[in-house]
C-alpha cells in the first residue's frame, strides 16, 4: 500500500539523517532530503482521496519503495563498504535517486491539479476527518444486550437438567450471531464458576489437531495437574496427553465449552477423554454446521441464536454508541434504519457500531453512513462484505496497514500485543514518532484505535488498562485476506 510504503520511507529516511551509525556526505544529504517534502503532502492527498486514485496509490508505493532500497544500499555501504567494482557505486546510486525523485515530481504535479480541481470536496473531507477524532466510550458489558435470556435460559439447562449423566448442549447459529459471546458469557458466570470444579474452554477452528486440543485442554488444567510436576522427564513420556486429560477430570465435576466446532472428528477426539461420573458434568458446544451440532446426541435439543429483531438490534446499537449516555433524539429514527439494514446479525450491528461512534453526532453525518449501508436479502458470510468494506474505508490511511496485516495470523488465534506490535515497525507500518514518543507507543495507540473501532476483539488486558492481546473475528480475518489479495 502506497501510505505503508510512505511510512517506511519517512521512517529511513529520518534514521538515515539522525543515524549516529555514520555520516552522510553533502552530496548525499542533498539528495536525500527533498524526499521529505513529498511525503507528507502525498499523504494528506492519500487520506484526502482514498480508494479513488488507485494507479496514482500504485505508482507512489513503487517509487516510495524503490527510494527506500537505494537510501538503505547507501546506508550499508557507509557502514560496510563494498571493493568489488563491478558493485554499483555511490555515485551511480545518487544519479537512480534522481531519477526517482524526478519521477516524484511529476506525480507531486499531478496531486497539486488533483486537489486544485477538487478544493471544495477536500475542504469538506478536512472537516468530516478533524471531527470524527472524537469517540464516544466503549464498554463491554453491552455486549450481552438482548442475550439476557439466552444466558438465563442457558445457565437453567446447564445447571437445572436432572440428569447427571454427562450432557452436552451445542450452541447453533451462523457466523457472527452471537454464539461465542453467549457460551463466553454463561462459562465465565458466578454462577457456573461456583458449580463446576473444573472449566475448561478449547477453540477448534477449522485448522486443529488432536494434539493442538488435547494441549489446550491440559493448559486450562495445569492448577489440577500438580502430581504431574512431580514426575520425572521419563514418565512424563509414557503418559499420554490424553490419559492425563482423562486422570485430571476423573471424579469432578467439569465444564468444557469446544468453540468454532467445524468437523464431528474435533468431538471424537474429545470424546474419548470426558469421563461419565454421573455428578452433573457438562459439555457446550459452538458450531454454525447443524450436522456438526447434532453429532454428539442426536436426541439433545440443539440450542439456535437467531437473528435479532428491529427492537433489540436497535437496543445493541444505541447501547453500543452511546453506552450509559443519553442519545440526541433526532437520531433515533435514522438510527433505527442503520440498524435495521445490519438484518439482525450482532457483528455487523458491532461493526457499524464503531463506524458511528467515530462520525458526528448530527443527523447528516448517520444519513450519510445509512445510504451507504447495503446488505444483501440473507445476511451469511459474504453479505456483510458490504459492511466491513464500509468500515474499512473509514479507517485513516495509517491504520489501513496495520489491520490488513492481522488477517496474516491464523484463524482464532490469540495474538500477542507486543510482538504484532514490533512486527508492524518492522514492517515500516508504524510512523517515525514524534516528541519522547517510541515506536511502540505510536504501535499501542494504532492497536487501542482499531479496537475502538470494534474491528479488534481484546482477549486480555494488561494491569495499566493497555491491551496484552487480541485476535480477530473470524469474518474480519477473511476481509483482510480478501482485501489484500485485491490491493497486492
Amino acid at each position: 500500500m502506497a501510505y505503508a510504503a510512505l511510512v517506511s520511507l519517512t521512517n529511513t529516511i529520518n534514521q538515515t539523517l539522525n543515524s549516529n551509525l555514520y555520516s552522510i556526505s553533502l552530496e548525499e544529504n542533498q539528495q536525500i532530503t527533498p524526499l521529505l517534502e513529498y511525503v507528507t503532502p502525498f499523504q494528506d492527498f492519500l487520506d484526502n482521496f482514498p480508494d479513488k486514485f488507485n494507479s496514482l496509490e500504485g505508482r507512489m508505493r513503487d517509487l516510495a519503495n524503490a527510494a527506500e532500497d537505494i537510501l538503505e544500499y547507501l546506508a550499508l555501504e557507509n557502514v560496510y563498504p563494498t571493493p568489488d567494482e563491478d558493485h554499483p557505486s555511490e555515485k551511480h546510486e545518487l544519479a537512480q535517486l534522481q531519477n526517482v525523485i524526478k519521477e516524484i515530481d511529476l506525480i507531486d504535479k499531478e496531486v497539486n491539479e488533483i486537489e486544485d480541481t477538487s478544493r471544495y470536496k477536500s475542504i469538506q473531507r478536512g472537516a468530516h476527518s478533524s471531527s470524527s477524532t472524537s469517540t464516544a466510550p466503549l464498554i463491554h458489558k453491552d455486549d450481552m444486550v438482548c442475550l439476557e435470556e439466552y444466558v438465563l435460559d442457558l445457565k437453567d439447562r446447564i445447571c437445572g437438567e436432572p440428569s447427571k449423566k454427562l450432557y452436552v448442549i451445542p450452541i447453533c447459529g451462523m457466523g457472527g450471531i452471537g454464539k461465542t459471546t453467549l457460551a463466553k458469557s454463561v462459562y465465565d458466570d458466578q454462577l457456573i464458576m461456583e458449580k463446576f470444579e473444573i472449566r475448561v474452554w478449547v477453540t477448534i477452528s477449522q485448522d486443529y489437531s488432536a494434539q493442538r486440543i488435547l494441549s489446550n485442554i491440559l493448559e486450562c488444567l495445569k492448577e489440577f495437574n500438580k502430581d504431574e510436576k512431580k514426575k520425572t522427564k521419563d514418565e512424563k513420556k509414557k503418559t499420554n496427553d490424553d490419559v492425563l486429560v482423562h486422570q485430571i477430570l476423573m471424579g469432578r465435576r467439569y465444564l468444557v465449552v469446544m468453540d468454532d466446532m467445524w468437523s464431528t472428528e474435533a468431538w471424537d477426539i474429545v470424546r474419548g477423554v470426558l469421563p461419565d461420573n454421573g455428578n452433573g458434568s457438562r459439555v457446550m458446544l459452538t458450531t454454525r454446521l447443524y450436522g456438526v451440532a447434532s453429532y454428539p446426541d442426536p436426541s439433545c435439543k440443539l440450542y439456535e441464536l437467531g437473528l435479532l429483531d428491529a427492537d433489540q438490534s436497535w437496543n445493541h446499537l444505541k447501547q453500543k454508541v452511546f453506552a450509559d449516555e443519553d442519545f440526541p433524539r433526532e437520531l433515533e429514527s435514522i438510527g433505527k434504519e442503520i440498524a435495521g439494514r445490519c438484518k439482525g446479525l450482532p457483528l455487523a450491528i458491532v461493526v457499524i457500531a464503531g463506524l458511528l461512534s467515530t462520525a458526528r453526532r448530527d443527523r447528516a453525518s448517520w444519513k450519510n453512513i445509512a445510504e451507504n449501508v447495503k446488505l444483501a436479502d440473507t445476511v451469511e458470510h459474504g453479505q456483510i462484505g458490504d459492511i466491513l468494506s464500509l468500515s474499512y474505508v473509514h479507517l485513516p490511511q495509517y491504520l489501513r496497514p496495520c489491520f490488513l496485516y492481522m488477517g496474516s495470523f491464523p484463524e482464532d488465534h490469540e495474538i500477542q500485543a507486543q510482538k504484532l506490535i514490533k512486527l508492524w515497525v518492522a514492517e515500516g507500518f508504524v510512523r517515525y514518532p514524534i516528541d519522547s514518543e517510541s515506536f511502540e507507543k505510536v504501535g499501542e495507540e494504532c492497536l487501542e484505535d482499531l479496537v475502538k473501532r470494534n474491528l479488534v476483539l481484546i482477549t486480555k488486558r494488561k494491569c495499566n488498562g493497555g491491551v496484552k492481546s487480541c485476535r480477530l473475528h473470524d469474518l474480519m480475518r477473511d476481509f483482510c485476506i480478501r482485501k489484500a489479495h485485491e490491493i497486492f
